[in-house]
């Protein structure tokens, strides 16, 4: 028998190896086949695209929807140029051939993508000169895939990952994981997320970045300004509330009153009048302490001022509100109602910068009341007099069946026997505008750093007559002379034009003023309203009341530090004010409203005469300081220390002038007006407070927190005998979370519990209450039948001696619980407040 002869193993490896080959060629070319047929097919569809001048970004767009594919392409092809195309019913590949060759981009077709690559302008002719060896270099986008994590390994779901400075980014999905197409350049990618620090991450040619970000505990650590000093967020025992400049750059408002409405717990703003954004606004934090004045007190870089707008919004770097005792006691006698403390913005770096910005907009009232027309009216006062009357027989007391019969017809086919006065429609504005231009400049050195700003506004109201405009200039400097001592020289103005109608409160007067009394007739003369009450003539031609505000202000601060942790200062800011104030009440010319006919000549509201009244006021006032800070620290245990000494003088004085019956209503000037009708007065006051004070704070651990403060002021105002008030408070707060048994849960990140008791003083109760005040005047007397004119003095206020501080002992207590890594916040109080 024949046996085959064997084949050796060599050969069966060599076959082996060569049909696995086979086979993958095979495989390949298949796939290459499909993936040819594939852009083929994408290459054949017929698309229209026609346009002059169009960006390149529009046409693929077009592009895209016609013929179902999707672009993709590095940020390096300039997606904005301008192309002009047209070509109609012609294949994709001849469309792209067209547009992109010119500006020297190519494609590839991947599945149902389309790939744009730019073409570089180097090329390299190898030496046997093929033109098939020439390359081309390209620069494309590349993927980058990656995992985001908490700090314990936990893959965090939404982090925002950003290209810097581009718009093109992505989010995690819910494991953490991430993919993203990026630019194969040496990019910077920005993981951002809520309750966690963002990071930026160089990629370099990393194909795959795994990141852990760390939770923010920068809203704890966060520095918040207290009385005379700062103190970390998380350390502080009593109630604080801040708001910080990204808040106030968000709301835009004109005033900071307004920007206060609804930011914080326990402060209550509300807005008076129909001025849009100039309108006042009453300041309540807590409620209403006294029967006196609950305005809170309002301290500006350390300094007091007289009202929460005096600062531009647009300079505040921090505002606080302390509410409870145990943080106002440090002010004492003035910080019964709160206290509202500000710091502007200062200069942190070298770097010089300049900033404008531009502001427009308008105020809409909220809501206004439907107004009632005439014939509606006369029914509903019809139906009154006969409910008055017992409901008899006659059911039209007033206004008679006939005149109501068809009284709109009536209206339109005579409207000066037959008023019906829209007053809402006529008297307001539907929108009050406003702008705002400003510009800071910032800049400085190793030894002096400057904040320079200015802002103007211009702001209208919702009726005629009723505008304001305002400028504040502010300049912070800082400077530094040594390690040992440097300070601070602050300058602001601030001036207020403010314009207004000597119609009082016009929205209460046009929702009270009846249709059915004209107040203009047909041919547009002004009628008399309702025995002369015609709020719209009153508003528009009768007369105006004119204030400007000047302010300027001061402050000078040297600082010594001599020893390490110790730092003493010593403060002096001045403030002046200059007002004036013109009030021209115009005689208006009108028209009886029974008779359009009969001229009268009246001043609207039933004065009879032009008149003049101006008053001018100045004031001065000066805060001097001397404070001293010392911070210690030994181990665990963590003490800060405050001494302090503040003096603060007031002087004000006020003149006013009068004449009436003016000749011209055009000329608003005294000298005017006659001689015989003239009148004038003046007063002067001042006063001044001295205090010391101080205040101690303890810390072990970060855990254990116990503040104590104590506030000692002689008031002017009070009798020698009852002038010095003392003032104390005592906190304490526990910070949960940093025990170790708090540590094992994963929820709350954060709680604090605290309690505070203090005792605040309030000496609002004017300038003299413990001296007799006397009243001089003239007074006409008759002798021998003439009228000669006497002066004569009266006491009008009676010395009360034992008069003395009120006082207001205010306990609080309260709980600060954060969750979800911070990103969800909570903060209560309780609290009993007692003035006596």
């Amino acid at each position: 028998m024949q046996k085959p002869l064997p084949i050796p193993k060599i050969w069966w490896n060599l076959m082996k190896i060569t049909l696995s080959q086979l086979l993958l060629i095979v495989l390949c070319s298949g796939m290459a086949i499909a993936h040819d047929t594939r852009a083929q097919e994408v290459l054949n569809r017929t698309i229209s695209v026609a346009g002059e001048q169009l960006e390149l970004s529009r046409i693929l767009s077009d592009i895209e929807k016609q013929a179902n594919v999707k672009f993709v392409y590095s940020t390096k092809i300039k997606s904005t140029q301008r192309l002009s195309v047209s070509l109609n019913n012609r294949r994709l590949s001849a469309v792209l051939d067209q547009i992109l060759k010119p500006i020297e981009v190519t494609y590839e077709v991947i599945e149902n993508r389309i790939l744009l690559k730019k073409v570089k302008n180097e090329k390299e002719v190898l030496p046997n000169g093929d033109a098939s060896s020439l390359e081309l270099f390209r620069n494309v986008d590349r993927n980058i895939t990656g995992t985001v994590s908490d700090e314990k390994g936990v893959g965090l779901p939404g982090v925002s990952i950003l290209v810097k400075g581009t718009q093109r980014g992505t989010n995690t999905d819910v494991n953490g994981n991430y993919r993203l197409s990026i630019p194969d350049d040496n990019i910077i990618l920005v993981f951002s997320f809520v309750g966690y620090l963002s990071q930026e991450i160089n990629v370099a040619n990393q194909t795959s970045l795994t990141i852990s970000l760390k939770p923010d505990t920068k809203s704890l650590e966060e520095v918040v300004v207290v009385g005379y000093g700062v103190q970390r967020k998380k350390d502080l025992t009593g109630a604080v509330s801040t708001i910080n400049a990204e808040m106030f750059k968000e709301r835009k408002e004109t005033q900071v009153a307004q920007a206060l409405q609804g930011a914080m717990s326990g402060v209550m703003v509300t807005r008076s009048g129909a001025n849009g954004a100039m309108g006042g606004a009453t300041i309540r934090i807590r409620g209403i302490t006294t029967i006196g004045s609950s305005d809170p007190l309002v301290i500006v870089d350390g300094v007091p001022v007289s009202d929460v707008n005096q600062v531009n919004p647009n300079d505040i770097e921090n505002l606080s509100v302390l509410k409870d005792a145990a943080s106002a006691s440090i002010y004492g006698s003035r910080a019964a109602a709160g206290v509202i403390l500000i710091t502007t913005k200062r200069v942190k770096t070298d770097q010089a910068s300049i900033q404008y910005s531009y502001e427009n907009g308008f105020d809409t009232p909220t809501q206004l009341p439907d107004y009632m027309r005439a014939q509606r009216y006369m029914e509903l006062v019809n139906e009154l007099r006969w409910n008055d009357a017992g409901n008899g027989a006659n059911r039209f007391p007033t206004f008679s069946q006939d005149l109501l019969t068809d009284y709109n017809q009536k209206h339109l086919s005579d409207p000066n026997r037959y008023p019906d006065t829209d007053w809402m429609a006529l008297t307001l504005n539907k929108v009050a505008p406003r702008e705002a231009h400003s510009i800071s400049i910032v800049g400085g050195s190793k030894f002096v750093k400057s904040n320079a700003s200015v802002r103007f506004e211009k702001v209208g109201g919702f009726y005629d007559n009723k505008n304001y405009n305002r400028i504040f200039v502010r300049s912070n400097n800082d400077f530094t002379i040594n390690k040992l001592i440097g300070g601070t020289v602050d300058f602001n103005f601030k001036r207020t034009n403010a314009l207004d109608p000597t119609a009082s409160d016009p929205l209460y007067r046009v929702r009270i003023s009846s249709p059915i009394y004209p107040a203009l007739w047909a041919d547009g003369r002004i009628a008399d309203g309702k025995a002369g009450e015609n709020v719209y003539a009153k508003v528009k031609y009768g007369g105006t009341d004119r204030n400007t505000y000047n302010q300027v202000g001061g402050r000078l601060a040297l600082d010594l530090k001599p020893i390490e942790g110790l730092k003493i200062s010593g403060i002096i800011a001045p403030i002046f004010d200059f007002n004036i104030q013109k009030r021209f009440n115009r005689q208006v010319d009108i028209y009886a409203a029974n008779d359009p006919n009969q001229y009268l000549v009246s001043l609207i509201g039933g004065g009879l005469t032009t008149r003049l009244d101006e008053n001018r006021t100045t004031n001065f006032s000066v805060t001097t300081q001397f404070l001293g800070n010392y911070l210690k620290t030994i181990g665990n245990h963590d003490f800060t220390a405050l001494a302090g000494y503040e003096n603060y003088y007031f002087k004000g004085e006020s003149m006013g002038a009068s004449r009436d019956q003016y000749l011209f209503d055009t000329y608003p000037y005294l000298n005017q007006g006659p001689a015989a009708l003239r009148d004038n007065f003046g007063s002067a006051f001042e006063t001044a407070y001295r205090s010391y004070f101080g205040r101690l704070t303890y810390s072990f651990k970060d855990k254990y927190l116990i503040q104590a403060n104590v506030r000692r002021d002689g008031s002017s105002r009070f009798n020698a005998n009852y002038r010095w008030g003392t003032f104390p408070s005592v906190s304490a707060g526990w910070v949960v979370s940093e025990e170790d048994f708090f540590k094992r849960q994963n929820v709350m990140s954060f709680l604090k519990l605290r309690a505070s008791w203090g005792n605040l003083g309030n000496e609002r109760i004017g300038n003299y209450p413990s001296v007799g005040i006397m009243s001089f005047s003239n007074a006409l007397f008759y002798q021998n039948n003439v009228a000669v004119a006497q002066q004569t003095a009266a006491q009008v206020q009676y010395a009360i001696q034992d008069i003395s501080w009120e006082k207001t002992a205010s306990t609080d207590v309260g709980l600060d619980a954060y969750f979800l890594k911070n990103r969800l916040r909570f903060t209560t109080d309780a609290y009993y407040k007692q003035t006596k």
